[in-house]
């Protein structure tokens, strides 16, 4: 529970505003996970889960210790974790109950997108769960290296050695195979009618309709990550801009200008942060408007997380929680 805030440092210029360290609860090491989802702040050590809501205030925690709950994914104010036997359990987040989803052991990968669940056993036998009817769909092995969503999560693409195997996510019946896209290729984000992949520094856009891989010259160096249908932030360092700009169509949603060289980009769920060589900057993804400005002197913040509740932003580092003021 946030017991005081203590003024850490007050930086006043133009509209260059202050951070406040808070006094809060939150035990961060070298081992804790920080996960954000909406109004929640969830801390994971191997000793405790613990729940942080709206304005970081403490709401509950539980023990670890015997659990060892790892791979958190986020769904429906619901968390999704595997613990030391590898079997998935559910968190409640408004409430802090565990319940054991009873699906199989020795899960290796899963991947969460309602209805529908993935999971993934070392031995490449593969489950799909409707979590709507409470029952398994089907069940196949696939010798798979690489498996996620795809087209929102109408279907499931599996990257094997040779070439990219595609499923229906429903039936499990084999949709296509594209010899194009294999191993050497990284899956990045998927999107209602496709996904996002690397090879390299090339970024491409894989059509599932028209069954298209259709490439950019966008670097992905550049690229700090994929937000919404079709749109992506890259980072222009030689003119020092951040911009939001259309995969397909190249049209620029928003630009950004800093005055100074581009340090770090950071994409969060709703906002960008970016520090040049003066301040950082919180922008809006949407928009890209600056929201908040801060400085902080004699320090290279070790930025875990930014999260925002009713317009108030806390920076969450490896040591300490700031609120911009």
């Amino acid at each position: 529970m946030i017991a005081s805030v203590i003024i850490w440092m007050l930086v006043w210029i133009t509209n260059v505003l202050a951070l406040e360290e808070l006094k809060t609860t939150f035990t961060l090491s070298d081992k804790t996970e920080i996960n954000t989802y909406s109004n929640f702040v969830v801390l994971a050590s191997p000793e405790k889960i613990k729940l942080y809501q709206d304005k970081l205030n403490f709401k509950w925690e539980i023990s670890n210790k015997n659990h060892s709950y790892h791979k958190f994914q986020f769904e429906f104010n619901k968390a999704y974790v595997l613990n030391k036997e590898n079997q998935l359990h559910q968190i409640n987040l408004q409430l802090g109950t565990v319940k054991n989803l009873d699906l199989i052991e020795a899960i290796d990968s899963y991947e969460v997108s309602f209805p529908y669940i993935w999971a993934k056993t070392k031995k490449n036998k593969v489950y799909v769960y409707d979590m709507r009817k409470e029952k398994l769909l089907w069940s196949t092995k696939i010798a798979c290296k690489k498996m996620f969503f795809l087209s929102g999560n109408e279907l499931i693409g599996c990257i094997k050695n040779k070439n990219l195997t595609i499923y229906n996510s429903l039936t499990g019946d084999l949709i296509d195979k594209i010899k194009t896209i294999n191993e050497k290729w990284f899956f990045e984000k998927s999107d209602s009618t496709g996904g996002y992949f690397s090879r390299g520094n090339i970024l491409s856009y894989f059509d599932t309709n028209k069954k298209k891989i259709i490439k950019n010259d966008f670097n992905s160096k550049r690229l700090v990550g994929v937000i919404r249908e079709k749109e992506v932030i890259i980072v222009d360092k030689e003119n020092k801009q951040v911009i939001c700009i259309n995969f397909l169509t190249k049209k620029i949603r928003w630009k950004y200008q800093c005055e100074n060289r581009i340090d770090r980009v950071q994409n969060y769920a709703n906002n960008v942060l970016v520090k040049d060589e003066e301040s950082y900057k919180i922008i809006d993804n949407f928009s890209g408007e600056k929201l908040v400005e801060f400085k902080v002197k004699n320090r290279d913040l070790d930025i875990q997380a930014v999260y925002s509740y009713n317009d108030q932003y806390y920076i969450i580092t490896n040591d300490k929680t700031f609120v911009v003021n």
